[in-house]
């Protein structure tokens, strides 16, 4: 099988570059590997809570966000201990949409999240219902998303419904093990391989955008990073571990286009450290986070005709985004958690 030829080639460069001790399938791994130092940014966390309560938010759903609110939103009002009825309500009805469409996945995460932070399993026989229809639907198209969303892109959305498989497994006792593992695999065929930054000429082996696509771009490779931090958690197989390290020496010289980038760039740097206990993975995080700071002020939207404190999806765009907040609120709270916080 391809996942057993890739890991016994990668088992052997471990056990060349750590002394033969490298497989995670022969000792006993818990997670996170070890505490993480306090969070300093604090500050920043209480700014962004106060900026998302201004958002327009009506009927349970974000008005001003690019279909990714309904997951990061539900999964932080779930975390925050913040009221979360209504925008549960409008994910629970977004699960009969398009099973692969960007705010149905979002809605599945979402509740998923919910779920997981609140002990509330209710939605559990629907979040069930909305993964088989999705899953079926994905097996029709070869195991990988065709469509392209014109945001994230068929890769990262291939690979949001691995991690929803994974995060199912992991945390709500769900049986999708051998689905996300089988995706993942998708899209390492469809779209993993020798790539080229036409701007400078960088050559990587990496994730495209989507199969052909040209260019080294971030959206895949953030996502392929967080999806492969939790296989490794999943399965405890070093070759999840390893190919998350390689996609993040490429993630290292790669500009990150969005603010939701440099979100999922602090929340895979997160997942790093707790599945390494390596310093520099969580120092990196911090200066992820610093980076997306830096991207907080009062701004004027055209789209909402207003002015609010808050987080730009694009600054060039200088459209106001409720998801690219509640993202970046939620991967702080992910990293808080890791030292022993309250998210």
């Amino acid at each position: 099988m391809l996942l057993s030829k890739r890991r016994a080639l990668v088992v052997a460069f471990a056990s060349m570059i750590a002394g033969g001790g490298a497989c995670a399938d022969d000792a006993e791994v818990t997670f996170p590997v070890r505490a993480a130092p306090p969070s300093r940014h604090d500050a920043l966390r209480d700014a962004l809570r106060d900026d998302a309560r201004a958002f327009a938010f009506e009927d349970g759903d974000w008005l001003e966000d690019e279909g990714d609110a309904p997951h990061y939103g539900l999964a932080w009002l779930a975390r925050s201990g913040e009221a979360a009825d209504a925008a549960k309500a409008r994910a629970l009805d977004r699960l009969g949409g398009e099973p692969l469409a960007r705010e149905t996945i979002a809605s599945a995460r979402g509740l998923a999240e919910h779920a997981i932070a609140s002990g509330d399993r209710s939605a559990l026989p629907a979040l069930e219902a909305y993964a088989d229809r999705a899953d079926a639907e994905l097996r029709a198209s070869g195991d990988f998303v065709r469509a392209d969303d014109g945001a994230f892109g068929p890769t990262a959305t291939t690979a949001s419904l691995a991690l929803l498989a994974a995060e199912m497994t992991l945390f709500l006792g769900s049986a999708r093990r051998d689905r996300a593992i089988a995706i993942d695999a998708a899209i390492r065929r469809e779209t993993f391989g020798d790539l080229v930054d036409p701007g400078t000429l960088r050559q990587a082996r990496a994730y495209a955008y989507a199969p052909g696509a040209p260019g080294i771009r971030d959206t895949p490779n953030l996502a392929m990073l967080i999806l492969k931090t939790r296989l490794f958690r999943l399965t405890k197989d070093e070759v999840f571990r390893l190919e998350a390290r390689a996609i993040d020496g490429v993630l290292q010289s790669t500009p990150l286009a969005l603010l939701s980038s440099r979100a999922d760039r602090a929340l895979g740097l997160t997942l790093m450290f707790e599945i390494t206990g390596e310093q520099r993975f969580i120092d990196a995080a911090d200066a992820a986070f610093d980076s997306a700071a830096e991207l907080r002020g009062p701004w004027c939207s055209p789209v909402t005709a207003r002015c609010a404190s808050g987080l730009l999806h694009d600054a060039t765009a200088g459209t106001l985004c409720s998801g690219c907040t509640y993202r970046t609120l939620w991967s702080l709270g992910v990293r808080r958690a890791l030292a022993g916080a309250a998210y």
